[in-house]
């Protein structure tokens, strides 16, 4: 009995050890990615002048990027600029233009936004009239000397002031009559009117103060000649204007572009809107697309959006964007979509 004890209990041990040894060599077989899928890192380095923001879409979801994502996940970073920023390129792992990535290892994603440069519009001050006076321009503190250039988007507000015996009758061309508040989207050109002021005889109230009967006194002063600033614009050079109204299809937009003014217009058209991008409602840009007309041409420009934009857009909603850009008339436009 003793020694079938003993055997049995040595037949035991070498069963178990068997299975054991079974069941390691079952797991050595098991790829370890299979066994336990590893998560990899995704790193995004933002770099330039600009400021803007990267989301990752996974399976066709546009969302905040993770910091990690499981072994096997496709993922695409899409740049979105702020306003008066644009995105330059991707580089690192992916880029320039496109970022798609596998996630088999560790990647690091540098993404470079740089400030557009600021486009300058011309202020083109005229005084007319049998007068004189001063004009000066207030911003946000003033009234200080009027600048040739003001950045785009500044607001200024032109102030008249009559000199001793003249008075301010009011303002034309971009302004006026009596107030004259302008926002620099484009070339602006105000027109100042002073007139002398009459006596109760009727007669022209001397500059100089009265004269001693034999005509001794000042004769009026002679009137300012005309102040003309000269415009940046080439003579001849026209500028375009986007339709109010367009068209959503296929995730481009389709507008009407006509070119104003004496001559062809060429540049680039830029669409922002207020949009909520990475759980935030901002100022973005939602498309871009450079034109190139005949001076009193117009035709269907097509602009290919982004992907806050679509999204919007596929709910069957409106997109109020602004129109902007080199060589275009500052405007609002809304984007109504054809298809559900």
């Amino acid at each position: 009995m003793l020694g079938m004890g003993v055997s049995g209990g040595r037949s035991a041990g070498v069963l178990r050890l068997g299975l054991l040894v079974a069941v390691a060599a079952l797991f050595a077989l098991i790829p370890a990615g299979q066994a336990s899928a590893a998560d990899f890192k995704l790193n995004v380095v933002y770099a330039g002048t600009g400021e803007g923001i990267v989301e990752c879409e996974v399976e066709g979801i546009l969302e905040e990027c993770e910091d990690e994502y499981p072994a096997g996940t496709e993922v695409f970073l899409e740049p979105f600029e702020e306003e008066g920023s644009e995105f330059v390129e991707f580089s690192g792992d992916c880029g320039p233009l496109a970022c798609e990535l596998e996630m088999d290892q560790e990647h690091t994603v540098t993404v470079v936004f740089d400030l557009l440069p600021v486009e300058e519009f011309e202020l083109s001050i005229l005084e007319e009239g049998t007068g004189t006076g001063s004009v000066q321009c207030e911003l946000e503190e003033g009234p200080v000397p009027c600048e040739p250039t003001y950045p785009e988007g500044t607001e200024v507000t032109i102030l008249a002031t009559a000199d001793k015996g003249s008075e301010f009758v009011e303002f034309s061309g971009d302004c006026g009559p009596t107030v004259c508040e302008l926002e620099m989207d484009e070339d602006k050109e105000v027109i100042v009117v002073f007139d002398l002021v009459e006596s109760e005889e009727g007669e022209e109230e001397e500059s100089g103060g009265p004269g001693g009967g034999g005509g001794g006194g000042a004769p009026p002063a002679a009137p300012q000649a005309p102040i003309s600033l000269p415009s940046p614009v080439a003579a001849g050079q026209g500028r375009a204007k986007i339709s109010g109204a367009g068209l959503y299809k296929g995730g481009k937009a389709t507008l009407r572009i006509s070119c104003k003014g004496g001559g062809p217009c060429k540049g680039t058209v830029k669409l922002t809107a207020r949009l909520g991008v990475g759980g935030k409602t901002k100022q973005v840009t939602v498309g871009r697309a450079s034109f190139d007309l005949k001076a009193g041409a117009s035709k269907a420009l097509t602009i290919k959006l982004s992907a806050p934009a679509k999204r919007l857009l596929g709910k069957g909603r409106t997109l109020t964007a602004k129109a902007s850009g080199s060589g275009v008339i500052a405007s609002t436009v809304k984007i109504k979509p054809t298809e559900r």
